[in-house]
């Protein structure tokens, strides 16, 4: 199934923005206790302005996909959507602004969630034409080993940074809290930015062919 180009394409730009997912997540609790000084509970606000980014993001991309009317560009968009709002968060200073922040940044994620569905099942359709059969275990179960292999890369940037930062949760420095603001931010980022390139490059799914497939 790897062999197929979309499907390939499709698993990788998973694991990116799952992976960016992954070091957002973790890192909420880190900022809020070394770069905010804040109480635990602080992490709910966050979280809150991000569910209603992303719920609002649902009516926007909606009226974007009709005009488009193509998933795997959607994805492309929202990945990109998500690389530019996350950058920022390595450089704020107030809760309000990480709310603030987070609420912008719901509007790529509730695009990717809403649009990665319709997209994987433009894949698995261009996937049955080249193969002639149907094995949507196979594919569900690659994409899902892609997905969860995002735990060990939000490990392993954990592990990099807090290192070359010289991370003590007891004596933490200025040093330490950029890494902190790193993890969160810029390297987050990074990985929406490069999956959503690799899938623009790899991916060859248009309209016209995802039609083509349909009436296959």
């Amino acid at each position: 199934a790897l062999k197929n180009r979309n499907l390939l394409a499709f698993v990788l730009l998973l694991f990116f923005y799952q992976s960016g997912c992954m070091l957002m997540t973790a890192s909420v609790n880190y900022v809020v206790k070394y770069v905010l000084a804040a109480e635990s509970s602080q992490a709910t606000p966050i979280f809150a302005g991000m569910l209603v980014g992303t719920l609002l993001s649902i009516l926007i991309w909606m009226q974007v996909a009709k005009r488009l009317k193509n998933n795997q560009l959607m994805l492309i968009l929202c990945s990109f959507v998500l690389a530019l709002f996350a950058f920022p968060l390595s450089f704020l200073s107030s809760a309000t602004a990480y709310i603030a922040a987070m609420a912008l940044w719901g509007l790529g994620f509730g695009g990717f969630w809403t649009f990665m569905s319709p997209a994987m099942a433009d894949v698995i359709d261009s996937l049955v034409v080249a193969q002639k059969r149907r094995d949507d275990g196979v594919v569900m179960g690659i994409r899902a080993f892609f997905m969860r292999f995002s735990y060990a890369s939000q490990a392993m940037v954990f592990f990099i940074v807090h290192k070359v930062t010289a991370f003590d949760p007891l004596a933490v420095t200025d040093q330490a809290r950029w890494g902190i603001r790193l993890h969160m931010g810029v390297i987050p980022s990074l990985f929406f930015l490069a999956g959503g390139l690799l899938f623009l490059r790899m991916n060859t799914l248009g309209p016209a062919e995802v039609a083509k497939n349909h009436q296959m």
